[in-house]
């Protein structure tokens, strides 16, 4: 019961996260000390912020506390110190902390899927800029589990970031989300069909706004910047009332 977070989100804000944060807090009241219920508690809420659900600053704060008891609970748990590295970049702004919790992840479980393509991405790339090194942790990565969908969008998003972006779009092709393949596309200046995987992308996705932005670029660089624009003021109008 002590890890009874309330943040006052409504179901549609939460998506199904609140569902697993309730699951998660129902088995710590059974076992208080359940450290892999702690540790999933706090990925939800990082999740959370990091995906737009809910503004980060808000909703990490809960996943530092469920992750540092996670982790005094049980020192060698890989998916906590990947939880901790992300808080320690996106809520701390420690890179060489965060860096330092990702290779303690990979060191305790070497084909830890999440932890090698958060390092990649949000270690190597956007950190240190090192794309190579940070392809071959996604290449790692697929070894261990070559059908991953999300890992093959993480290594075909760094793999456009270091300029090879024609094998970005075949990598993502296959099994990446629509976001991620809309991303490609336009990285590789291929904007039309960009726009020919509009539609889809934008009723899966429910017109996320990640999703709205790779569409307006889409627009943009062919030169309908009407189209642009209203998607602009959509994403304006929804800030009032939402977060963006």
């Amino acid at each position: 019961a002590g890890w009874h977070f309330n943040i006052g989100l409504t179901l549609d804000e939460l998506g199904r996260f609140d569902e697993a944060i309730d699951a998660y807090r129902r088995a710590l009241e059974i076992d208080p000390n359940y450290a892999d219920a702690l540790a999933w508690m706090a990925d939800s809420y990082r999740l959370m912020g990091l995906y737009s659900i809910h503004k980060p600053l808000e909703t990490l704060p809960y996943a530092k506390a469920a992750v540092a008891r996670a982790l005094e609970l049980a020192p060698a748990l890989a998916e906590g110190h990947s939880t901790l590295a992300m808080v320690s970049l996106l809520l701390d702004h420690d890179a060489d902390a965060a860096l330092a919790q990702w290779r303690r992840a990979i060191e305790i479980e070497p084909g830890n899927v999440r932890a090698r393509c958060e390092y990649a991405i949000w270690g190597l790339s956007a950190v240190a800029r090192d794309d190579d090194e940070a392809m071959l942790q996604t290449a790692r990565a697929l070894k261990s589990d070559p059908l991953n969908a999300w890992a093959w969008g993480i290594h075909a998003f760094i793999v456009a970031i270091a300029g090879r972006v024609e094998e970005s779009v075949a990598a993502a092709h296959p099994f990446v989300s629509q976001w991620s393949l809309l991303e490609c596309l336009v990285k590789a200046s291929r904007y039309g069909e960009a726009l020919d995987h509009k539609d889809e992308a934008l009723e899966i996705s429910v017109r996320h706004p990640w999703v709205l932005v790779s569409v307006a670029c889409a627009h943009a660089a062919v030169g309908e910047m009407q189209q642009a624009k209203r998607i602009h003021d959509e994403l304006a109008e929804r800030a009032r009332m939402e977060y963006v």
